[in-house]
């Protein structure tokens, strides 16, 4: 029995059931179709599970609702995101408009260009590239170490921001490295966030890094080299 819908999506029977509908629907070119504009969902993480029939507290332990092939739909995440807002009349504060995200992965493997292409011009993103961006004149790829104290208390500033659901924002996304498996944990858990990784081989991470600066891949090989994973079947699907 789940009491909760957010103690049900992050079940291991969610988990396995979405996975399982995943690999059966898989199109003849190796990638999940989706639902809404039929195109291919390329990156797993961009895989969505949306339940038609809303999963709520009233169904939670209804599986003909929460576990039924035939009410679950495999979309991108920005296509979940415009189903909910289109149900949801785009209200900041209905229950599906008040999400957050905390994407992270190592340096240079697509974390802000993919929230660029998800979040809508009225949701929050914490971007600490961008902070730093914001309060010096060095350029988004470049990050002087002695405002570095300075661009935390910004970042942690959103953060409490975040914690307590306070502003108008419709979605927060919050990016950053977080190669450490604790600390995804420990933010996840203060925030109410799901964790999406953003997944990109080391080889492309470096080849990107070139365009910007060695000390861009000085900070990969140290972010490869502190790398937890987590552990299998820890990650949830949202609906």
């Amino acid at each position: 029995m789940f009491r909760t819908v957010e103690e049900f999506r992050k079940s291991k029977t969610w988990q396995r059931f979405i996975l399982a509908l995943k690999l059966e629907r898989l199109g003849d070119g190796g990638a999940n179709i989706c639902a809404h504009c039929g195109k291919p969902i390329i990156a797993k993480y961009d895989c969505i599970g949306h339940h038609t029939i809303e999963v709520t507290q009233d169904n939670v332990n209804d599986a003909t609702v929460t576990l039924n092939p035939d009410n679950v739909e495999l979309v991108h995440h920005r296509c979940h995101n415009k189903i909910h807002d289109r149900w949801q009349g785009g209200n900041p504060y209905s229950k599906h408009g008040r999400e957050v995200y905390m994407v992270w992965g190592s340096p240079c493997s697509g974390k802000t260009s993919w929230v660029e292409d998800n979040a809508a011009p009225e949701d929050l993103v914490v971007d600490v590239d961008k902070l730093f961006a914001a309060i010096c004149t060095a350029g988004i790829y470049n990050k002087p170490s002695g405002l570095l104290p300075s661009a935390m208390v910004v970042r942690n500033a959103l953060l409490d921001h975040i914690k307590v659901r306070a502003g108008k924002w419709q979605r927060a996304w919050v990016i950053g490295g977080y190669p450490l498996l604790m600390e995804r944990v420990r933010l996840t858990q203060s925030l109410g966030a799901e964790s999406l990784f953003i997944e990109c081989p080391k080889s492309l991470c470096l080849e990107r890094a070139v365009q910007r600066s060695v000390i861009w891949s000085k900070a990969i090989e140290q972010w490869w080299d502190s790398y937890q994973p987590d552990p299998p079947g820890s990650s949830g699907d949202g609906f």
